[in-house]
């Protein structure tokens, strides 16, 4: 009998390839596809937790450039959760208008097979009729095809990865303003800015276009837009900046190779 794992694997595998996402070797259902040689989006899951005879698992999504600290691909999806977001965030961002009932749930339930419960666990109260393994995962294949993939379809560089980012991530590239130049701390998609704006006016243009006046407060976007000046135009940060980026972008096209995704 089919189990979960090797259900969702499967299906996963022949939905998600006509669009040209690969199942990663290893231990970890890691979806993916590359955008050019620098961006990494990534279509993956985890089990929740199971209550007989119901079982839970949540359905999450990210992208990353070769620019973040680190692309791992070798820890778990639950655990790797500087990029990731849920499929429920990203639908409430591409739909800010939509109702409550209209927003897909987090998790998603299911009745093992050949486990009913009705005859298992007669005292089990289900308030509601749980869907089949398969037609959980047929309906996570719908949702992925209908409102991930059209998402990530957006990105064709590097200057719609950053507008991917500022919508469904905004903070992976938000300087830290406690020690905005500490490579460390700023390990995820802050020096990525280097690669997208050529001056401050457009940093702070292009943020305003994506959040407006009302969202953005202005105080925020002059600090932001001030690290940035700085980081652009100090030279001794600027050329530590960049030594950083290239370094990033070795190690993790590298690893990128090592995975068989260039």
């Amino acid at each position: 009998m089919a189990t979960f794992e090797s259900e969702m694997k499967r299906a996963y595998s022949e939905a998600l390839a006509p669009y040209g996402f690969k199942k990663l070797k290893g231990r970890y259902p890691y979806f993916v596809r590359m955008v050019g040689e620098e961006i990494l989006q990534v279509i993956t899951y985890y089990n929740e937790w199971a209550m007989n005879p119901r079982r839970t698992f949540c359905m999450v999504c990210g992208m990353a450039t070769v620019y973040r600290g680190e692309i791992d691909l070798e820890s778990s999806p639950r655990d790797n959760t500087s990029w990731r977001q849920p499929y429920r965030d990203i639908y409430m961002d591409s739909h800010p208008f939509c109702s409550r009932e209209d927003v897909p749930k987090y998790s998603f339930e299911y009745e093992m097979p050949d486990e009913p419960s009705a005859q298992k666990f007669p005292r089990e109260v289900i308030p509601y009729p749980l869907p089949s393994m398969q037609e959980a995962i047929e309906h996570t294949l719908d949702l992925t095809k209908q409102e991930i993939i059209p998402v990530f379809d957006t990105v064709t560089d590097l200057k719609t990865c950053a507008k991917y980012f500022h919508k469904y991530d905004s903070l992976c590239m938000h300087m830290d303003e406690r020690s905005p130049f500490d490579w460390v701390l700023n390990y995820r998609e802050q020096l990525f800015n280097l690669k997208v704006y050529n001056n401050a006016d457009e940093f702070s243009a292009t943020r305003l276009e994506i959040y407006g006046e009302e969202t953005m407060p202005s105080e925020g976007l002059q600090k932001q837009t001030a690290l940035f000046e700085r980081l652009l135009n100090d030279p001794d940060i600027h050329a530590k900046a960049l030594a950083e980026l290239e370094r990033r972008r070795q190690r993790n096209t590298e690893t990128l190779r090592e995975y068989g995704l260039l």
